[in-house]
C-alpha cells in the first residue's frame, strides 16, 4: 500500500519519478530498508534513522547499488549496533553507506532531517 502512495503522489505532483527517495526513523528506518528490498530499482537514495531491526548480508546485496545513509544516536541503544551492523555488512557487499553518529543524542535523532549541518534533504536528492 506505501508503494501505492508514493506512486500516487510522485503522479499527481509530476515528480521525477527516477529521484524518489525513502527516509526514516526507528521502525521506519527499518521500514526504508524493507521497501528497499521489495523495490530495489524504484529508490535513487535513502536514510535509515536508527534502524529497529537487523539484516543478514545476504539480503543486502541486492541494495548495494543504492547511495544509503545510516544515522544512530551516541547514547543509542542496541538500534545504535543496528545501523553500525548494517553499514558494515552493506560495505562487505560492495556498498558504500553512509554513517553518521549524531552526538550527544540517543534514539530521539529525527532533528537530524532538518539540521542544515546534515543537508539530509539535498544528499536525498542528489544536489
Amino acid at each position: 500500500m506505501i508503494k501505492k502512495l508514493i506512486d500516487h503522489v510522485a503522479k499527481t505532483n509530476g515528480c521525477d519519478s527516477g529521484r524518489i527517495s525513502i527516509t526514516g526513523h526507528s521502525l521506519g528506518g527499518a521500514g526504508v530498508i524493507d521497501m528497499l528490498l521489495k523495490y530495489p530499482n524504484y529508490f535513487s537514495a535513502a536514510a535509515s534513522l536508527s534502524p529497529c531491526k537487523l539484516y543478514k548480508k545476504e539480503q543486502l546485496e541486492i541494495i548495494k547499488d543504492i547511495p544509503i545513509c545510516l544515522f544512530y544516536g551516541e547514547r543509542e541503544g542496541k538500534f545504535g549496533k543496528y545501523a553500525r551492523l548494517i553499514s558494515l555488512r552493506l560495505g562487505k557487499v560492495g556498498s558504500m553507506p553512509i554513517l553518521i553518529c549524531v552526538k550527544n543524542k540517543g534514539h530521539a535523532i529525527q532533528s537530524c532531517w532538518v539540521d542544515e549541518k546534515y543537508g539530509l534533504f539535498e544528499w536525498l536528492i542528489g544536489e
